[in-house]
């Protein structure tokens, strides 16, 4: 068993165009694959990177799921950095609200700029919600952290994790072409 996140449109319809329903468990009696006919029920293990498997990526719904066959883990054919695993049972928990979506994602810390952007990258925000993220992660970010290691303390500079997360808007959020121009930052 393994709890995940899979990715589909405002109907619940996968990319295939299944309907699928809130509570309910699906099977497929098939051996599971990555390959071009994918067999067996795709789903991440970090709600960012299911968007990128999403059928509709304009109006993209997130369930939380539970794998409860047999899991295959692979890589998709598109890039190397989603979780992405394959079950032949899963039963579909719950949709996530927006609003907890968004609240999710504003709640990460610095440490987590990877994921915030990955984020910032897929999901079509509104412009309260592209405020709300320039607020938490471009404004309010203090431009140095202490933080505590085992070996004493040391000084974490945020301004380069701001810098990323500004850029990310701007260039996908805000259709700024210019916004990955190069910066001294980027240059070392």
């Amino acid at each position: 068993m393994l709890k995940g996140y899979k990715s589909f449109n405002k109907d619940l319809r996968n990319k295939n165009g299944a309907q699928f329903e809130v509570g309910k468990t699906y099977i497929e009696d098939c051996d599971l694959s990555f390959n071009v006919d994918e067999r067996g029920f795709m789903f991440c293990k970090r709600p960012e990177d299911t968007i990128f498997f999403a059928p509709d990526r304009e109006n993209v719904t997130i369930a939380e799921v539970t794998a409860l066959g047999e899991i295959v883990e692979g890589v998709s054919g598109q890039g190397t950095y989603e979780n992405i695993y394959t079950t032949n049972k899963m039963r579909i928990d719950r949709v996530i609200p927006r609003e907890e979506l968004i609240d999710m994602f504003l709640n990460m810390n610095e440490h987590n700029t990877d994921r915030v952007i990955r984020f910032i990258q897929m999901y079509n925000l509104t412009p309260e919600e592209v405020a709300m993220f320039y607020e938490r992660f471009v404004t309010s970010i203090e431009p140095t952290i202490k933080v505590m290691k085992e070996d004493g303390t040391v000084v974490y500079d945020y301004v380069h994790a701001r810098e990323r997360v500004q850029q990310a808007l701007d260039y996908y959020q805000g259709n700024e072409k210019g916004a990955y121009q190069k910066t001294k930052l980027n240059q070392q």
